[in-house]
């Protein structure tokens, strides 16, 4: 019953469609997700997320799909910044309501025995995708590396969480920030003598970044010389606030 009613959910927002070649996606209700970002995204610690208050708030829940629905066939022609904040949009309100539905939870590895993320749940075409292939299939075409830094994966070791909806307009804008702020924390990369310490982002999707020193040097200063190496560890503990002990 619980799935029945998440796939109804995860359907409405994210209900997309292709013809002739051409992506035709419904309209992104970014109000309803800058209101849920606006109840339930902590100040506290950036970026975490009060899920127990999704969880027990429904009519929080059905704001993230209230008007997904909207006349698909008004959505033709969608330029790339307008599909990829869409697509962005829908794979960390999955995130965040696949957590949320099953809380309390520790981790979002604990989730159907480690397979929440090769779970087909997004509506596509008529099917049901995963969120692998939803970041992999749909978003990593894009050649923009800098997706790897918006998209969230409810975990501490991920980016943080917006407190904004990504809009076609700021895109640019807003990777760039992300991008910015998670090379220059802790998490994303360390610099230790001569050694550029990275996150394990940066060995998953290596063919995405390429050149990685070359690719941190972009959004930080950093010393010459340094080699890099992806060995800090990912924190897949899930970005709640208060935290689950």
């Amino acid at each position: 019953m619980r799935r029945r009613i998440f796939h109804r959910l995860i359907g409405f927002f994210v209900l997309l469609m292709v013809t002739s070649g051409n992506l035709l996606a419904a309209p992104f209700d970014s109000q309803a997700f800058r209101q849920i970002l606006k109840n339930h995204r902590t100040i506290v610690r950036s970026g975490s997320i009060a899920y127990a208050g999704i969880r027990y708030d429904d009519p929080a829940l059905r704001a993230l799909s209230a008007k997904a629905m909207a006349d698909v066939e008004a959505y033709t022609g969608s330029t790339p910044a307008e599909w990829k904040a869409f697509y962005i949009n829908a794979y960390n309100i999955a995130v965040i309501h696949v957590i949320a539905e099953n809380w309390p939870v520790t981790s979002i590895l604990d989730l159907e025995d480690g397979k929440v993320f090769q779970s087909p749940r997004v509506l596509i075409q008529g099917r049901r995708i995963s969120l692998d292939d939803l970041e992999k299939k749909v978003l990593r075409p894009s050649d923009d590396p800098r997706i790897h830094f918006a998209l969230v994966c409810a975990a501490i070791g991920c980016p943080d969480l917006r407190a904004e909806p990504y809009m076609p307009v700021t895109l640019d804008a807003q990777l760039n920030d992300q991008t910015v702020r998670y090379l220059n924390s802790a998490r994303g990369a360390i610099v230790s003598g001569n050694t550029l310490r990275l996150s394990k982002l940066f060995e998953w999707y290596a063919a995405d970044f390429k050149d990685a020193r070359a690719f941190v040097a972009r959004y930080r200063k950093l010393p010459p010389g340094l080699r890099p190496v992806t060995d800090i560890e990912y924190d897949w503990r899930v970005n709640s606030f208060p935290e689950v002990k």
